[in-house]
C-alpha cells in the first residue's frame, strides 16, 4: 500500500540472481536459506561490483552473538 515493489526468492541462489536482475534499493535477507545461506549470499552481493553498494539487512531468528558477527563480517549493513 505504501508503493513499494517487493520481490521474493525461494532460496539463496535465486535471491542472488534476482538481485542482479532487478538491482533493488534494499535487500532483506534471511540467514537460514536453502541452497546458499544468507551469509554466503551477502558475501556474493558484496563481491559483485553491481550489487556491492545495495544495503543488506539480515533479518533472522539466529540471534547468537556468533551469528551477528558472521553477518557483519559477510558485509551486512544491519542484523
Amino acid at each position: 500500500r505504501a508503493g513499494y515493489a517487493v520481490a521474493e526468492a525461494g532460496d539463496g541462489g535465486q535471491g542472488f540472481q534476482q538481485a542482479l536482475e532487478t538491482m533493488p534499493d534494499l535487500i532483506v535477507l534471511d540467514v537460514m536459506l536453502p541452497e546458499i545461506d544468507g551469509f554466503a549470499v551477502c558475501e556474493l552481493l558484496r563481491r559483485n561490483e553491481r550489487t556491492a553498494r545495495i544495503p543488506v539487512i539480515l533479518l533472522t531468528a539466529c540471534t547468537t552473538e556468533d551469528s551477528r558477527v558472521l553477518g557483519f563480517e559477510a558485509g551486512a549493513d544491519d542484523y
